[in-house]
């Protein structure tokens, strides 16, 4: 049943990027050249004249992997805890089953914090003063350790 659970949460992370990314690809080429596109709709008629359709889907592998792995992890830990309030759908409640629902929620917000800070960090890293130690604007220097990065 995980396997089921981790293939399903898989899918829709890939599905999610399928829909979502022509329009992130949009949005940065709005933002990186304001003067040349003025809509959404002017960057996507460019995009597709010059690159094709695939031209949306530029960079959609990265993103592709981590909503796949985001949403598996997801669903699997749904599914377990439902398992877990409902005694496997035996008392299957609408309340049992928003617990699972709100424990599932809780467990993806802490992976959530500590994965940003993570990448907060990573980004800080070209203003490192020496490893280990980041720098960011108009802060003291702090050590990017799991420990700094729970305590922000």
């Amino acid at each position: 049943m995980v396997v089921a659970d981790l293939v399903a949460g898989t899918m829709a992370g890939f599905a999610i990027c399928g829909v979502g990314h022509p329009f992130d690809t949009l949005k940065v080429l709005m933002q990186m050249q304001p003067d040349r596109y003025k809509s959404m709709v002017s960057a996507g008629r460019e995009t597709i004249q010059k690159h094709g359709f695939g031209g949306l889907y530029k960079g959609v592998a990265s993103p592709a992997i981590g909503n796949g792995v985001y949403n598996a992890v997801q669903f699997a830990v749904f599914a377990r805890l439902k398992s877990l309030f409902t005694d496997n759908g035996a008392k299957n409640t609408l309340n049992r089953i928003a617990g699972a629902a709100a424990f599932t929620g809780i467990f993806v917000a802490l992976v959530e914090g500590v994965s940003r800070g993570l990448r907060l960090c990573h980004s800080l890293a070209r203003r490192c003063i020496y490893l280990g130690y980041c720098l960011p604007r108009a802060r003291p220097r702090r050590r990017c350790t799991l420990a700094a990065i729970i305590k922000q």
